[in-house]
């Protein structure tokens, strides 16, 4: 049989609108034949949905373009990589060599792009919030986020956490649309005085995990 004729044989015999028998005379076969084309269709299918897993087995391709190196590079740095750590990451495993002064400013250039793009986005849909800050050198950053989605809308390095410099931020962010039904916030009173300068009518539900 060709491999035409070896196909139709296999759709009928997977049909099943005839038997092994009919399949075996309308090709002048034997019911053998029939049988064992059947069952390399059905390892075939079998292999299809629940493939062996072999570990030479080339998984995709990937163009290591220097924008792509870049973008890998900013991914480690973003889930707290080390600068010297991606160096040698890229070292060991693509043999490209990157500095740490370069990956300083593959970073900062994110940055200011992100910065521009938060200048422009809407914060209209977003119902409650959730503020605190982070520590850097014992420096903090003022932090919020959107509790549904948690996507962080607010985080600014200042010298201070106080009243002026959380309202300026509320200030801007109500500019961008912000107009929450509640806030979580902790009880730091430049916190809850700040939001409360703004958003004199949004009610403060205390995170008590804090407390």
């Amino acid at each position: 049989m060709n491999v035409e004729q070896k196909k139709c044989v296999n759709l009928a015999a997977f049909a099943g609108s005839k038997t092994i028998t009919q399949i075996a005379k309308a090709i002048e076969s034997s019911r053998k034949c029939v049988r064992g084309q059947k069952a390399i269709v059905a390892s075939a299918i079998d292999a299809a949905f629940h493939p062996e897993p072999t570990p030479d087995k080339v998984l995709l391709h990937l163009p290591a373009t220097q924008q792509w190196t870049e973008q890998l590079a900013l991914s480690l740095l973003l889930i707290r990589v080390s600068y010297r750590h991606v160096s040698m990451l890229l070292a060991d495993v693509l043999d490209y060599t990157i500095s740490i002064a370069t990956e300083n400013n593959i970073y900062n250039t994110a940055v200011k792009k992100v910065q521009q793009i938060h200048t422009t986005e809407d914060l209209s849909e977003i119902h409650v919030t959730a503020n605190d800050e982070l520590f850097h050198r014992n420096n903090p950053i003022l932090s919020a986020i959107n509790t549904r989605s948690l996507y962080c809308y607010w985080l600014s390095a200042e010298d201070r956490r106080d009243e002026d410099t959380r309202a300026i931020h509320f200030m801007d962010c109500q500019n961008k649309g912000l107009k929450p039904e509640r806030t979580i916030p902790d009880d730091a009173k430049g916190l809850v005085s700040g939001h409360k300068m703004i958003f004199s009518e949004v009610p403060c539900h205390y995170d008590n995990l804090h407390l």
